[in-house]
């Protein structure tokens, strides 16, 4: 891989961009799907469980997805997830009956509860998720960084022509 400053104007310029367009993902986009939400804020849905799915990077499960007969699929974010809670959902039968508390904004589950057993918590959920929209936007800041940082290269290699 080239460094930057070896690099041409035009490639200069795509790299800030795609800088720019990523900065504005983990900023703006990791805020809205995982904004702190409250209970009364949450989608509450009861939906019958069919399967599950464990989506895994490096050994570690990086989200859960589940599966029900009545309702789309959704997903339990990797930051929400310990082992008793995979075990719990391990355990659980086809057409059991679950509650659910859902983000607004996405697909994204944090709270769930069988019977009288909560298996996830809303407030917890909440919390991580917000911990995790944190170091995305630090990472959509350094990604802004570079970009307008490139885009300044290009500006004074110009001036100087």
């Amino acid at each position: 891989m080239r460094q930057f400053k070896n690099m041409t104007e035009g490639e200069k310029i795509v790299e800030s961009i795609f800088g720019l367009i990523l900065g504005t993902i983990f900023i703006f986009g990791m805020g809205h799907w995982n904004a702190p939400v409250t209970r009364a804020e949450a989608r509450n849905i009861t939906a019958t469980f069919s399967s599950f799915q464990e989506s895994r990077k490096r050994g570690n499960v990086r989200e859960i997805i589940l599966r029900f007969d009545d309702h789309e699929q959704m997903y339990i974010d990797g930051q929400c997830i310990d082992e008793a809670l995979c075990g719990e959902i391990e355990a659980l039968a086809p057409h059991t009956v679950v509650r659910l508390l859902v983000h607004p904004n996405s697909n994204t589950i944090l709270e769930m509860t069988v019977g009288e057993t909560t298996l996830l918590n809303l407030e917890e959920s909440v919390e991580k998720l917000s911990g995790e929209a944190i170091g995305f936007r630090a990472l959509g800041c350094v990604c802004y960084v570079l970009a307008i940082g490139g885009l300044i290269q290009v500006i004074v290699s110009n001036r100087r022509k």
